[in-house]
């Protein structure tokens, strides 16, 4: 090779150590980059020359060249920021984002990201982050298309109580403080609605039972359809049974000045909702339960007489077995009991009593299911139960045991409308909200990309990467799923650019550069000289 081509070699060195230096000084200047990964640049050495040697052949080269520049996507350092949209991803995968104005879409490490003011979670370049709405059922995580994520409301809807639910035990100790005026005699007879006869709302609106008439009672607040609460209280007295068994009876009542069926607009039992019995074997265990609520069985315009124990039938059941009542809180015209429907077609709320027994009957109706309040009232046989093969019994059932009247839990399913609080971002990448009325609701779910070849990705600038043919398609999924990694809230991923490593680099670099500038220089000595022997 000649003098003149071992100038050309040190140019080619220069130039690559010259690449190499500007991806080092790249790596330096986003020392402080949030999710910056570093790149590293590689050499090849060029093609060689081939030189017969006697006997032998020999080669010469002729410099080298950038042969790749790779990414290192090891996972960055984390930083606390103390702000819930500031994600960072613990593994592989990319947050996605999309430009919505020409549709183009990104990926990117970098999760500093916030709600702009339409609601839209953006990256600072105004990106919109990609992912689902969050799904309805726990056996669905997402629903619909992937797409924009966009707060557009900042209110927790409402939600009708559907289930009141009370554990409790029932003093076995207790007395019967409420009994009829004609007390039941042997084998004839019943006072197991006595607490509902001692009911009138017109005597005294304000307290229609007195204290005294009574052994227990549980208050808890329920909702109707437009979020408004509505006290609910269920009184118990032990009762007489003949039969020797543990009995005791209930009533379900609210405010009379709440109850929105027309029926009983001028009625002793307004507020009454329902009344039952629930019984016990001597252990205290709970055995069996009746339930009985106002049917109005007259031709419209009329109505059944709900002072009338006759107008009570044993209660309907909703699709789990329990049964259910109606206060018809939102005043529906025409609406008296659970299965009236407004002239709008509106049906009030239905309101499911879980004491902790239920039936299991696909039928789902009480024996003696025709037979009235007054019936019962005149012979026990025409109780209202559960068939003995329908029961179905949890270990919340109520029980009678020879300690105080207590209430173990007591919950129901309904709320009132609430405001936007807080917005919580879990592993999973869903996006949830807490709200004044104490509900979390689950907004959103993250999209997170990952690709057969994070090599391939094409860098655009902006902490984003777009896909390309050497990537291979984005593999979409939620986070924590799969080899995808989860999502840490309030966090960011800062860069991974070593900078002692890097300093070291710059030295070699540096190095190579001058050993390959003394080559440049030293062949000009050389060619020097050899113009030097015309003289």
């Amino acid at each position: 090779m000649s003098v003149m081509g071992s100038m050309y070699t040190g140019i080619s060195g220069l130039t690559t150590h010259a690449e190499r230096m500007s991806v080092l000084g790249n790596n330096l200047a986003n020392t402080s980059t949030v999710g910056f990964k570093s790149g590293s640049v590689q050499f090849e050495d060029l093609f060689y020359s081939s030189r017969t040697l006697g006997a032998s052949v020999g080669q010469v080269g002729h410099g080298s060249r950038v042969s790749s520049i790779y990414q290192d996507f090891s996972q960055g350092a984390y930083e606390n920021t103390g702000s819930v949209t500031d994600l960072a991803i613990g593994g592989r995968g990319f947050f996605m984002v999309k430009d919505s104005v020409n549709g183009t879409e990104y990926v990117t490490r970098a999760g500093n990201f916030n709600f702009n003011k339409e609601g839209f979670l953006v990256n600072p370049q105004g990106l919109r982050v990609q992912g689902w709405k969050a799904g309805v059922t726990e056996a669905s995580l997402t629903q619909g298309p992937i797409g924009d994520l966009q707060l557009d409301t900042f209110q927790s809807e409402p939600k009708e109580t559907s289930i009141m639910s009370l554990s409790l035990n029932l003093s076995n100790k207790a007395v019967d403080k409420t009994t009829p005026a004609v007390p039941p005699a042997a084998g004839v007879g019943t006072d197991y609605f006595a607490l509902f006869t001692k009911w009138d709302a017109n005597t005294s609106p304000k307290e229609p039972i007195g204290d005294d008439t009574y052994s227990y009672q549980k208050t808890m607040n329920v909702f109707d359809k437009s979020g408004s609460a509505h006290e609910v209280t269920v009184y118990f007295d032990k009762a007489r049974d003949e039969t020797g068994r543990v009995t005791w009876e209930y009533v379900v009542a609210a405010d009379p000045s709440e109850d929105g069926r027309p029926a009983f607009a001028s009625a002793d039992k307004k507020g009454v909702l329902m009344a039952g019995t629930m019984s016990f074997n001597s252990a205290g265990a709970m055995e069996n339960m009746s339930a009985y609520t106002y049917r109005n069985s007259a031709v419209a315009p009329a109505v059944s007489n709900p002072d009338l124990k006759a107008s009570w039938l044993p209660a309907e059941f909703d699709e789990n077995g329990f049964p259910i009542f109606t206060a018809n809180f939102s005043g529906l015209a025409d609406v008296n009991d659970t299965n009236d429907v407004s002239a709008t077609g509106e049906k009030p709320e239905r309101i499911a009593l879980d004491f902790g027994m239920s039936s299991k009957s696909a039928g789902m109706a009480y024996v003696n299911a025709t037979q009235t309040m007054a019936d019962t009232e005149t012979a026990d046989t025409n109780i209202a139960s559960i068939a003995a093969a329908d029961i179905n019994k949890t270990k919340k059932a109520a029980t009678s045991y020879d300690i105080a009247s207590t209430t173990n839990s007591m919950n129901q399913d309904g709320y009132t409308a609430g405001f936007l609080q807080e917005i919580t971002v879990d592993r999973n990448g869903v996006v949830s909200g807490r709200y004044s009325n104490g509900r979390k609701e689950e907004l959103f779910v993250l999209g997170i990309s990952d690709f057969a070849n994070e090599q391939g990705l094409n860098l655009v600038g902006g902490n984003l990467y777009t896909a390309s043919s050497s990537s291979g398609q984005a593999n979409v999924s939620t986070a924590n799923t799969g080899r995808v990694g989860s999502v840490s809230s309030n966090t960011l991923e800062l860069s991974n650019v070593d900078m002692s490593r890097q300093m070291v680099k710059l030295i070699t670099t540096q190095r190579g550069y001058q050993s390959n500038s003394k080559v440049i220089t030293t062949s000009d000595e050389m060619l020097q000289e050899a113009i030097n022997l015309k003289r």
